[in-house]
């Protein structure tokens, strides 16, 4: 599914700029989540203080934090150059997972991250015909690069809480917040709407369904059960998944060493499973090596 924003995000530059189109996206996101809260009691946020302060950084991380970025990048850099660097995550996340909650890893796995990684670099380089890493824009490129260490701040940040409240309310809480944060862009957003097609309205609903409240739930379920870094590794898949939603939408077939690069992916991702099986002995569960980060209720 986060393959597929891409394409969307493709689809709608056109007509809306990145502040617009994100801010436009989670102000829609928002209103469902509340939606959801009044007409579902048992999703309604009964949290400490403490507990929505941690909420409230991690929104920031997830919404402005990972998103604007991002999707400014496919305005000033070229694709493969924008996957390349969302295949960061999982490295960032496995290293504030270390400090943060304690969480071990393996030579497997951490062989696995590079396996991942390499099979990620096959397939943004030779599945999507660009051909290259090329930079219209060098100061692009480092605002890019603040999108994959945002979202692993925010898998790591969100881990304790994931055990312990709905996944939707979670998220929820957490987009909301961010999407609070964005509030002196509303208006700069707003002038967009009447620009936007109906196409590009069936695609900003797929970013934010398909494409943010969907996978969110299932990224947080994730969370309870796995630590942060496995987590965060399966970011890996994405290029693949935008390399098949580019030949399905844009007819962008993918060749033959794509195909080969999305395998290596696959394999990288099982190894770090794999490492945590074999290391289960020596290693504290999920439960254990996050019971120490968790707030108080």
């Amino acid at each position: 599914m986060w393959g597929g924003v891409f394409i969307a995000t493709a689809k709608l530059l056109p007509s809306m700029d990145s502040l617009q189109m994100v801010t436009v996206r989670f102000i829609m996101i928002s209103i469902a989540f509340l939606a959801m809260f009044a007409a579902v009691p048992r999703l309604r946020p009964r949290m400490t203080k403490r507990q929505l302060g941690i909420l409230l950084v991690a929104g920031a991380l997830a919404v402005p934090g990972a998103q604007l970025p991002v999707v400014q990048g496919q305005v000033y850099l070229s694709p493969p150059l924008v996957a390349v660097f969302l295949t960061l995550s999982p490295a960032c996340a496995a290293l504030i997972s270390r400090v943060w909650l304690k969480e071990r890893f393996g030579r497997l796995q951490v062989a696995g991250f590079v396996v991942a990684f390499g099979g990620s670099l096959i397939v943004i380089l030779t599945g999507t015909g660009a051909g290259g890493l090329t930079v219209d824009n060098p100061w692009g490129a480092a605002l890019v690069l603040v999108s994959p260490l945002c979202w692993a701040g925010y898998t790591v940040m969100s881990k304790p809480l994931a055990t312990l409240y709905p996944p939707m309310t979670a998220v929820g809480v957490g987009v909301i917040a961010g999407t609070a944060v964005m509030f002196p862009l509303y208006p700069h957003a707003w002038s967009a709407v009447d620009d936007v097609s109906a196409s590009g309205w069936l695609w900003l609903l797929y970013l934010v369904f398909a494409g943010t409240i969907v996978t969110y739930w299932i990224w947080y379920k994730a969370l309870a059960q796995m630590p942060a870094s496995k987590t965060a590794a399966y970011m890996y898949g994405v290029p693949l998944s935008a390399l098949l939603w580019s030949w399905v939408v844009l007819d962008t077939v993918p060749n033959g060493m794509a195909l080969l690069g999305g395998a290596v992916v696959i394999v990288g991702v099982l190894m770090t499973q794999w490492s945590g099986s074999a290391a289960k002995d020596a290693s504290p569960s999920v439960d254990e090596s996050s019971a120490s980060a968790q707030p108080s209720a």
